[in-house]
């Protein structure tokens, strides 16, 4: 698009761009109606300068969404989620007027301004992904960690391998009070983040999960005694994270110093 308004009002309702997909100058899309669909099979780009705004459309790219510098992106409408291969932002992402469901299946790299407002953020795929970024710090209202390919009934062998599917925060984050979900997966804190993930009593870190601290700080309003733990917490910075220790933990004590606490199953 060089610029103007794509109104998605047809039927069927989903439009598939085969290959790459850009937005230049000003410009626009929507939806006329309650399911509009947008699916880009390649890479989405929001060029230098552009001034976009993404309106009342289900947008999924398989690819890579990548903002330019100088380039802005708005969400202009709070009913449709949007879902991205790999999240690239070198500009500026501005969410807060509807704070949008956003669902990212691979890398997040913000090298801009990401302003999401309360939406949350929730990273899925059977792969292991960072977070990253030159940015000095990436604000998130809240973050789901939902990687891997397990379900609530699978065998417990399934289960526990969904752990081997990280998510990487390798920059500076913040994080919303108690808001840290995990579903499946393991949220790895790499960076020098300071996070309060959860602060409601009974906290649970399902099988398929590991909440890993590996140079951050999590702390909690709560008291550990407060976390259900059939998952694994694993601490590997300076900083203490001790869970109650009367539901079969057991203790594992690294070489380098890391210190790893698991349920005994």
């Amino acid at each position: 698009m060089e610029g103007g308004t794509l109104n998605l009002n047809l039927s069927p309702t989903t439009l598939t761009v085969t290959g790459d997909f850009t937005m230049k100058n000003t410009s626009a899309i929507t939806g006329s109606g309650t399911t509009r669909v947008i699916n880009v099979t390649g890479d989405f780009f929001v060029k230098p300068s552009a001034n976009a705004s993404i309106g009342n459309i289900f947008l999924s790219v398989a690819g890579t969404f990548s903002i330019a510098s100088a380039a802005t992106v708005n969400l202009t409408t709070g009913i449709t989620s949007k879902t991205f291969g790999h999240f690239i932002n070198n500009g500026t992402w501005d969410n807060t007027l509807f704070d949008v469901t956003i669902t990212i299946n691979g890398n997040f790299e913000n090298n801009g301004t990401f302003n999401n407002g309360t939406g949350r953020v929730t990273f899925k795929g059977a792969t292991s992904n960072t977070v990253t970024g030159s940015a000095a710090v990436t604000t998130f209202n809240a973050i789901e960690v939902n990687k891997g390919l397990s379900t609530p009934t699978s065998t417990l062998a399934n289960q526990l391998a969904d752990q081997n599917y990280i998510l990487d925060v390798q920059s500076k984050i913040a994080l919303g009070s108690g808001n840290l979900f995990l579903t499946r997966g393991t949220f790895k804190l790499s960076s020098a983040s300071s996070i309060v993930p959860f602060s409601s009593a009974n906290f649970s870190i399902p099988t398929a999960t590991r909440l890993w601290n590996n140079g951050g700080d999590m702390n909690s309003t709560k008291s550990f005694n407060d976390w259900e733990i059939d998952g694994t917490l694993q601490n590997s910075g300076d900083n203490e994270l001790g869970p109650r220790n009367n539901i079969g933990l057991y203790l594992i004590l690294y070489t380098d110093g890391s210190v790893e606490k698991r349920v005994k199953h």
